[in-house]
């Protein structure tokens, strides 16, 4: 059987350079503080959500500081916390739905996850 490669810490370089731009030695600094604090995964998670909100490095700094503050190190507390945010800003009737179907299908979480960063959470949080 094939051994699961998991993301390292040049993955998220290299994430970031692709998406974000070449990284200063603070940049450098800030993503091995959040490789330790966080994992490889988390922090990639973060940036992913960034680039898709077209945002930039901040964005995704202020996300993994949200998870680091709750305690979540793994991709999939991580992934549990922006379906729960996802839950909490959906309409009561529909939240219902998706919390049903959130919690046994894959397919229904990550397009939870994806509909949550597509969203404007400045104007939602208003």
């Amino acid at each position: 059987p094939e051994k699961e490669v998991k993301p390292s810490g040049g993955d998220v370089r290299l994430f970031y350079q692709k998406n974000f731009g070449i990284e200063t030695e603070f940049i450098t600094q800030d993503l091995e503080h959040w490789i330790n604090d966080l994992s490889v995964e988390v922090v990639i998670l973060a940036l992913q959500k960034a680039v898709e909100k077209n945002a930039q490095y901040s964005y995704a700094k202020g996300i993994m500081k949200s998870w680091a503050n709750k305690g979540i190190k793994t991709l999939e507390a991580a992934e549990n916390m922006l379906v729960e945010y996802g839950l909490s800003i959906a309409p009561a009737g529909l939240r219902d739905t998706l919390s049903k179907g959130a919690k046994s299908d894959y397919n229904i979480r990550k397009k939870l996850i994806d509909l949550v960063y597509k969203l404007d959470v400045s104007t939602v949080n208003a």
